[in-house]
Formats: structure tokens, C-alpha cells, sequence
């Protein structure tokens, strides 16, 4: 059932995206991604793995570089001539803003010559459970909206990668 949802998840994200997340020139965008999650890093590295393929369905040819040693950052300057992403995957759940009915799975802010996508995990696992829908992949499903948002804006869109979920 699990691999049933999963092909569901990409051809939803092939309907909805290929038109859109490919507008971003091949070398033109880096996502480094942030691990303080604490979650177990098998999940994070096949969320990782998951989220290349989403970007693979969706034609968009971005470096993604996972950062593990906090200590040591890859330096801004190391991506001057790309547009730099930053994903963070954090510990906790995040605050549910006036008006939801739910906690977000995620937030994005957009920065100057780039921006930075926030995840949170635990908020994510009981809709990937509800939806039978492996935890990582799930992740990077969330991952892949929030870095649309980054690229193409607030909107959201009927189907596809910017559905809201």
C-alpha cells in the first residue's frame, strides 16, 4: 500500500510541478540542508534522497548538499554565483498560528538571495501515518513545498508540488 501512495505522490508531484519548479536554471540554485531534528538519520538521508527524486521528477537540476557538522557551515561565498537555499529539519513542532485548525508542517522565509525552508518532523509524522504514506517521504514532500516556496512565492496551486497538504 505504502509503494501505491508513493507513485500517487510522484505523478501528483509530476501533474503539479514539472511546470513550475523547472523554471530555475540548471547550477542557478543550491539547497543545503540543516539537520537539528534529532530524528533518526537514516529517515533524514532517504528524505534527502526523496527530495532529489521529487526534483528529478520535476526537471530541476539543484544541488542539494546535507550539513551535518553545525560547526562548520558551507560558507556563503562557497555558492556566490548560485541561489542558496537553506533547509532546516528541527526538533520540536512548530507554533499553530491564529486561525488553524492544525500545526504547520513547515515555514518558509524568503531572503535577499535566497531564503530558508523550516521543517518539523513531528508534526509530520501523524499525517504521514494517517495517510499511509512512508514518514520520509513525507518529509521531503514537505521539503520540495517549502523550497516552491522559496522559488515561485506565496501561492499555492489546485494540484501538484504546491498543493497545500
Amino acid at each position: 500500500m505504502a509503494f501505491l501512495s508513493r507513485i500517487g505522490l510522484y505523478s501528483q508531484l509530476l501533474l503539479g510541478c514539472a511546470s513550475t519548479v523547472h523554471l530555475a536554471r540548471p547550477a542557478e540554485l543550491q539547497i543545503v540542508v540543516h539537520d537539528c531534528s534529532g530524528v533518526n538519520p537514516r529517515t533524514i538521508e532517504k528524505s534527502i534522497l526523496e527530495l532529489r527524486t521529487i526534483l528529478l521528477f520535476a526537471e530541476a537540476d539543484v544541488g542539494v548538499t546535507c550539513c551535518r557538522d553545525e560547526a562548520n557551515p558551507p560558507s556563503p561565498e562557497s555558492f556566490k554565483d548560485v541561489r542558496l537555499l537553506e533547509l532546516w529539519i528541527l526538533r520540536g513542532r512548530g507554533t499553530t498560528p491564529k486561525g488553524w485548525g492544525r500545526q504547520p508542517l513547515g515555514y518558509s522565509v524568503v531572503g535577499n538571495r535566497g531564503g530558508r525552508a523550516f521543517i518539523f518532523p513531528e508534526t509530520v509524522l501523524p499525517q504521514a501515518i494517517a495517510a499511509d504514506v512512508p514518514w520520509g517521504v513525507l518529509i521531503a514532500y514537505t521539503a520540495a513545498h517549502k523550497i516552491g516556496h522559496l522559488v515561485l512565492g506565496v501561492s499555492h496551486s489546485e494540484t501538484g508540488l504546491m498543493k497545500p497538504i
